[in-house]
């Protein structure tokens, strides 16, 4: 009967270090996991924020290229006509 005993006493602490272990393993997995969502809410709503702050600057310098390049054919224009002035129509 001795015997059975401390077998019996071996195999419930080993039971207990098991579930010890288990416990450990399925915390750190939880605790991973909500690590790794907090960093991809950071990483969105970091870009999402970079977007709402740079959005009128970049409306604005499109405004800015939209009007250069207007400009630039009013120009062309300009140049056209003065060219066809100077040296008749070409014909």
């Amino acid at each position: 009967m001795e015997v059975n005993e401390q077998e019996f006493r071996r195999l419930t602490r080993m039971v207990e270090e098991n579930n010890k272990l288990l416990h450990k393993m399925r915390r750190h997995a939880l605790v991973g996991t909500v690590l790794r969502v907090a960093y991809f809410v950071v990483i969105v709503g970091a870009a999402i924020s970079s977007y709402i702050f740079l959005q009128p600057f970049v409306e604005a310098g499109k405004e800015n290229a939209q009007s250069l390049f207007e400009s630039i054919q009013t120009l062309r224009g300009i140049s056209d006509i003065n060219l066809e002035g100077l040296f008749g129509s070409g014909q």
